[in-house]
């Protein structure tokens, strides 16, 4: 079996969620990864958005930090998946990039710093030649 980790770009400070997982179907697994990642920044957009609306960004920041977790956890174990995430700028040191991401995360930044807009990034492509059956959507 092989094991495969996707990964997507949530924002502009290139939060980094991702999903490992063991299977031999590697296109199902593409498709349901794609709907674990989607739910979970559903779900903690939903909430950072309320946080925003009901206190501004120290709610938001506080949200973050009390409720990221605890959404994260949620949508691994829906799905049946381990859901983490990192970035190059942590703020929680359990968050430190893994070597892999911290090279995806590196790319994405050189990118972006050379003026590629991130809707055009084509990551599976980019992640797949970094990292041996590795996978970013």
């Amino acid at each position: 079996m092989k094991t495969i980790a996707l990964t997507v770009v949530l924002s502009s400070l290139f939060l980094l969620p991702t999903i490992v997982f063991s299977s031999d179907n590697q296109t199902q697994l593409l498709q349901e990864s794609r709907q674990s990642v989607k739910q979970f920044a559903s779900s903690l957009k939903g909430e950072l958005k309320a946080a925003m609306k009901k206190g501004g960004p120290v709610n938001a920041i506080q949200v973050c930090n009390e409720r990221a977790i605890p959404i994260t956890d949620t949508a691994s174990q829906k799905n049946g998946v381990t859901l983490s995430r990192t970035s190059l700028k942590i703020r929680n040191p359990a968050n430190v990039a893994e070597a892999w991401e911290h090279k995806i995360l590196q790319n994405f930044e050189d990118r972006k710093n050379n003026g590629e807009s991130p809707k055009k990034w084509n990551s599976v492509k980019s992640l797949k030649s970094m990292a041996k059956n590795n996978f970013a959507i």
